[in-house]
Protein backbone atom coordinates (compact mmCIF):
# COMPACT_ATOMS: atom_id res chain seq x y z
CA UNK A 1 0.00 0.00 0.00
CA UNK A 2 1.70 3.26 -1.11
CA UNK A 3 1.19 6.46 1.32
CA UNK A 4 -0.02 9.56 0.10
CA UNK A 5 1.58 13.02 1.98
CA UNK A 6 -0.89 15.56 1.70
CA UNK A 7 1.52 18.68 1.64
CA UNK A 8 -1.79 21.19 2.37
CA UNK A 9 -1.41 22.33 5.63
CA UNK A 10 -4.32 24.08 6.01
CA UNK A 11 -7.81 23.19 4.22
CA UNK A 12 -11.64 23.76 4.32
CA UNK A 13 -14.79 22.44 3.61
CA UNK A 14 -15.90 26.16 2.95
CA UNK A 15 -15.08 27.10 -0.45
CA UNK A 16 -14.04 31.19 0.02
CA UNK A 17 -11.59 30.16 2.55
CA UNK A 18 -10.31 27.35 0.87
CA UNK A 19 -9.49 29.92 -1.77
CA UNK A 20 -7.84 32.27 0.69
CA UNK A 21 -5.40 29.27 1.75
CA UNK A 22 -4.98 28.61 -1.76
CA UNK A 23 -3.85 32.57 -2.31
CA UNK A 24 -2.21 33.02 0.59
CA UNK A 25 0.36 30.16 -0.22
CA UNK A 26 1.06 31.12 -3.29
CA UNK A 27 1.72 34.86 -2.96
CA UNK A 28 4.44 33.56 0.10
CA UNK A 29 6.07 30.72 -2.12
CA UNK A 30 6.31 32.74 -5.14
CA UNK A 31 7.43 36.35 -3.52
CA UNK A 32 4.03 37.97 -4.72
CA UNK A 33 3.19 41.13 -3.34
CA UNK A 34 -0.64 40.47 -3.92
CA UNK A 35 -2.86 38.06 -6.22
CA UNK A 36 -6.67 38.14 -6.85
CA UNK A 37 -8.85 35.57 -8.18
CA UNK A 38 -11.09 37.96 -10.80
CA UNK A 39 -14.22 36.94 -12.53
CA UNK A 40 -14.56 37.97 -16.60
CA UNK A 41 -15.84 41.18 -15.55
CA UNK A 42 -12.89 42.04 -13.08
CA UNK A 43 -14.65 41.48 -9.88
CA UNK A 44 -12.82 39.87 -7.03
CA UNK A 45 -13.59 36.63 -6.22
CA UNK A 46 -10.64 35.81 -3.81
CA UNK A 47 -7.52 37.19 -2.90
CA UNK A 48 -4.83 37.26 -0.45
CA UNK A 49 -2.57 40.72 0.25
CA UNK A 50 -3.15 44.23 0.78
CA UNK A 51 -7.08 44.57 -0.05
CA UNK A 52 -7.16 47.33 -2.26
CA UNK A 53 -4.29 46.43 -4.71
CA UNK A 54 -6.22 43.15 -4.64
CA UNK A 55 -9.23 44.55 -5.90
CA UNK A 56 -7.56 46.97 -8.42
CA UNK A 57 -5.41 43.75 -9.53
CA UNK A 58 -9.24 41.86 -10.08
CA UNK A 59 -10.16 45.33 -12.20
CA UNK A 60 -6.76 45.10 -14.59
CA UNK A 61 -7.30 40.98 -14.88
CA UNK A 62 -9.74 40.67 -18.13
CA UNK A 63 -8.10 43.34 -19.81
CA UNK A 64 -4.12 41.89 -19.79
CA UNK A 65 -5.52 38.35 -20.26
CA UNK A 66 -2.66 35.91 -19.97
CA UNK A 67 0.79 37.71 -20.07
CA UNK A 68 3.40 39.44 -18.08
CA UNK A 69 3.37 42.98 -18.56
CA UNK A 70 4.83 46.19 -16.56
CA UNK A 71 2.41 48.38 -15.80
CA UNK A 72 4.97 51.49 -14.56
CA UNK A 73 7.68 51.37 -11.80
CA UNK A 74 7.64 48.47 -10.33
CA UNK A 75 3.85 47.21 -11.17
CA UNK A 76 5.00 43.98 -13.10
CA UNK A 77 1.70 41.59 -13.70
CA UNK A 78 1.48 38.29 -14.52
CA UNK A 79 -2.19 36.90 -15.12
CA UNK A 80 -3.39 33.02 -15.64
CA UNK A 81 -6.87 32.55 -17.49
CA UNK A 82 -8.64 29.61 -16.51
CA UNK A 83 -12.24 28.33 -16.48
CA UNK A 84 -13.97 26.58 -13.30
CA UNK A 85 -17.94 25.48 -13.77
CA UNK A 86 -17.97 26.52 -17.22
CA UNK A 87 -16.62 30.38 -15.96
CA UNK A 88 -14.03 32.38 -17.16
CA UNK A 89 -11.42 33.46 -14.17
CA UNK A 90 -8.23 35.44 -13.80
CA UNK A 91 -5.25 34.75 -11.68
CA UNK A 92 -3.34 37.83 -11.74
CA UNK A 93 -0.68 38.88 -9.42
CA UNK A 94 2.01 41.53 -8.73
CA UNK A 95 5.94 41.00 -7.78
CA UNK A 96 6.79 37.89 -7.20
CA UNK A 97 10.51 36.02 -7.37
CA UNK A 98 11.53 33.66 -10.23
CA UNK A 99 9.46 31.10 -9.22
CA UNK A 100 6.31 33.07 -10.02
CA UNK A 101 5.22 31.64 -13.35
CA UNK A 102 5.34 28.32 -11.81
CA UNK A 103 3.43 28.97 -8.80
CA UNK A 104 0.89 30.59 -10.71
CA UNK A 105 0.57 27.69 -12.99
CA UNK A 106 0.24 25.94 -9.73
CA UNK A 107 -2.08 27.72 -8.27
CA UNK A 108 -4.85 27.63 -11.42
CA UNK A 109 -5.20 23.72 -10.61
CA UNK A 110 -5.22 24.64 -6.95
CA UNK A 111 -8.38 26.60 -7.70
CA UNK A 112 -10.43 24.92 -10.15
CA UNK A 113 -9.78 21.93 -7.92
CA UNK A 114 -11.36 23.84 -5.17
CA UNK A 115 -13.87 25.33 -7.00
CA UNK A 116 -15.13 22.25 -9.07
CA UNK A 117 -15.13 20.15 -6.01
CA UNK A 118 -18.52 18.62 -5.24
Amino acid sequence: MKLRLDRRSQRSADQHLALGYQLEHTRKSGGLEAIALADADGLLVASAGEDTLCAELSALAPLVGRSSVAMGVGRALATRPLCALGESLFLVAQGGNLARDAVLSESARGVVRILERA
